[in-house]
């Protein structure tokens, strides 16, 4: 936990408490440390069986700890859903790491000026 002291120019003083995962990996639904299409695939099963109505675990229904850890990661734009703009994101971010070798995620998620077509 990492605590962020802010002073405002009219003497307020607010601090934020910040809780990291150290081993968090944006995009990364199937856990195992990477960003890939599958990821990207897992995403897009989870929503089309939400948007069904059935609950479908996105990671494992036997573990809360993970299927919770899996759902925070698979929430690519953090607006508290996983649906198919996750997966598009996750998509994105992969399409970039294949072309550059790189990529971040403030690219992916809206700046991404100086990306051609």
């Amino acid at each position: 936990m990492t605590n962020i002291r802010i002073v405002y120019p009219s003497g307020e003083i607010v601090t934020y408490i910040i809780s990291v995962e150290d081993d968090f990996v944006r995009g990364d639904a199937n856990l195992d440390g990477k960003v890939t299409a599958e990821d990207a695939a897992q995403m897009l099963l989870y929503a089309a069986a939400m948007g069904a109505g059935d609950k479908m675990p996105i990671y494992s229904a036997e573990d809360t700890e993970k299927e919770n850890k899996a759902l925070r990661q698979s929430d690519t734009n953090n607006d508290g859903h996983v649906n198919a703009e996750d997966a598009a994101n996750d998509l994105l971010y992969t399409a970039i790491v294949g072309a550059e070798g790189k990529s971040d995620w403030g690219r992916v998620l809206g700046k991404l000026d100086d990306i051609t077509a």
